[in-house]
Formats: structure tokens, C-alpha cells, sequence
């Protein structure tokens, strides 16, 4: 960046006033008492083509009677076809990652209701594997407060590798193996 020597200075501010003014010429220039910005707006045209906006791209609404029908049954509270009971592949769970870190779930149902065992660690204790129990109602709403179970030693993270029943084997991440007993809430050496 080249700097401008000491002398030339007052040449450079007179430059720059000089522009200010020829600029709030321009702009009285455009028209006495106009005030720029404020004129006629053009008319909105549409980004679609005339085909995409034809007869059948919006149509009418179903009549009532067809409505009628689809309120008349029960909703189901999954959002795609009903999931076949087992182990999940998601690390996501109803809680934040801070509390407790999840690597995969496995759910059953359970009379009206469903059982979902979450593996992973503690937020905090990084080594600390553990599995939360959690225990929703046919509308998936959880039913009591979440149900926490630590691996017997600090091992590292768990993830559910197979299930037997309610039975499920879990793997640390240091290579350790236990047993959950979903319905006893119980750790159990393999």
C-alpha cells in the first residue's frame, strides 16, 4: 500500500469535497423535488413458465365427503410404515448429546406401548458406557422419567450388537461384551 506524503494531504480533502458536491448535484439534477427510490414500481411478473401455470398444476380441493372418510380412521402415530421391531442404526435419541452420547437403540413393543433402549456413554464421563430405558405409550408420548443403567466398569461406549428376545448384547468401544436384560434392567457378563 503506498502512503500519501505529508504534503499532499489537503490536496487529497479537497478531492474528496469535491466529489461530495458534484454527487448532490447529480442528484438534484435528476429532477427538482424527486426524491430518489420512490417512483413507479414495475408490475411483479411470474418466474414460471405459462405451462407450469395451467389448468391442474393447483387443483381444487378434494370435495368433503372424501375428508369425511380419511378423518373417520385412527392415525397412526409413525409417519412412514409401521418399523419392524429390533436394533436401530441412529444415533439419535429424545435427549441431548451432552447428557448422554448415543451410538445405536433397539425397541420392542410392549402390550399397548413400546420399550427403546438407547446405547452409548455418559456426556460427562466419557469412559462410562451406559444404556437409557425409555418407556413410550401407543401415541409415542413417554410414560415416567428415563431409566438409566451404567455399564458394571468403565469400558467406553456401548452399542447394541445383537438381541435375543429382550436380551440384548452390547460391545464397548476398548472390545468389552455384556448382556442388557431389557425386562429385568440388568448388566450381565458374557
Amino acid at each position: 500500500m503506498e502512503l500519501l506524503p505529508v504534503t499532499s494531504i489537503p490536496t487529497f480533502t479537497r478531492h474528496v469535497a469535491a466529489i461530495a458536491a458534484l454527487s448532490a448535484l447529480a442528484l438534484v439534477a435528476v429532477a427538482p423535488g424527486v426524491i430518489l427510490g420512490t417512483g413507479p414500481t414495475a408490475t411483479p411478473r411470474s418466474s414460471k413458465e405459462p405451462s407450469e401455470i395451467g389448468p391442474g398444476h393447483n387443483p381444487a380441493p378434494p370435495p368433503v365427503s372424501s375428508l369425511a372418510a380419511k378423518l373417520s380412521t385412527s392415525p397412526s402415530p409413525w409417519v412412514s410404515p409401521r418399523p419392524v421391531p429390533g436394533i436401530v442404526q441412529s444415533r439419535q435419541a429424545p435427549f441431548f448429546s451432552s447428557q448422554y452420547s448415543v451410538q445405536n437403540s433397539w425397541f420392542d413393543v410392549v402390550g399397548a406401548g413400546y420399550v427403546v433402549v438407547y446405547a452409548g456413554n455418559d456426556g460427562e464421563i466419557f469412559d462410562q458406557g451406559l444404556v437409557v430405558v425409555e418407556i413410550l405409550d401407543a401415541d409415542q408420548h413417554r410414560i415416567g422419567a428415563l431409566e438409566i443403567y451404567r455399564s458394571p466398569t468403565r469400558v467406553g461406549t456401548l452399542r447394541i450388537e445383537s438381541a435375543e428376545g429382550r436380551v440384548l448384547t452390547v460391545r464397548s468401544s476398548s472390545g468389552a461384551t455384556f448382556t442388557f436384560n431389557a425386562t429385568l434392567r440388568t448388566f450381565g457378563a458374557l
